[in-house]
């Protein structure tokens, strides 16, 4: 998870998108200087990625993973860039929003899915997904220094943190589950 949080993260640089809502207002109009200077980010930014799959110290996974990114981008290519489009209907204006990418914890989420499924042998999976799919999430929130100084004060409080939690709340919580 690591790693597509640091490819997803490098895909956002190549698309010039910053931490926060991405800028697909209809009202944006790039010079042609900053369009050739975003393609040429997403050009290396392929080759990078292509770099990486001829790797053979990177596992399998990590390869496939970037394969994934590598034929997103290339079959939205032409879209990448553009603004989301303001028509004139007879109903008054309409925003056609552009599809950009593939969401990547959606997909881990699918994965999840799919393999409750096989391990319980039936499609009742949702408790599981609930309980377990968005802890392995959260935990990807724990290198981030300054979530932890927020939340926990710091490494080494999160003990005492976690030992001043009454038993009768880790009760309600287990009639949740």
């Amino acid at each position: 998870m690591r790693n597509r949080e640091k490819w997803f993260n490098k895909s956002r640089e190549a698309l010039r998108w910053r931490n926060g809502p991405v800028p697909l207002s209809t009202q944006i109009q790039w010079s042609d200087k900053e369009l050739q200077k975003a393609r040429r980010g997403i050009n290396d930014f392929l080759s990078t990625l292509k770099s990486e799959q001829e790797n053979k110290d990177n596992s399998k996974s990590l390869i496939r993973g970037l394969g994934i990114i590598e034929d997103r981008f290339t079959k939205y290519q032409d879209n990448l860039l553009v603004p989301n489009i303001k028509i004139e209907t007879i109903k008054g204006e309409k925003v056609i929003e552009l599809e950009r990418t593939n969401n990547g914890v959606e997909k881990d989420f699918r994965a999840c899915r799919r393999h409750a499924r096989r391990l319980r042998g039936d499609k009742n999976v949702e408790g599981i997904i609930q309980r377990e799919g968005v802890g392995l999430l959260l935990l990807l929130n724990m290198d981030i220094s300054q979530y932890v100084q927020i939340v926990y004060g710091s490494w080494e409080c999160m003990g005492k943190r976690f030992s001043k939690v009454e038993k009768k709340s880790l009760e309600y919580a287990d009639l949740l589950l």
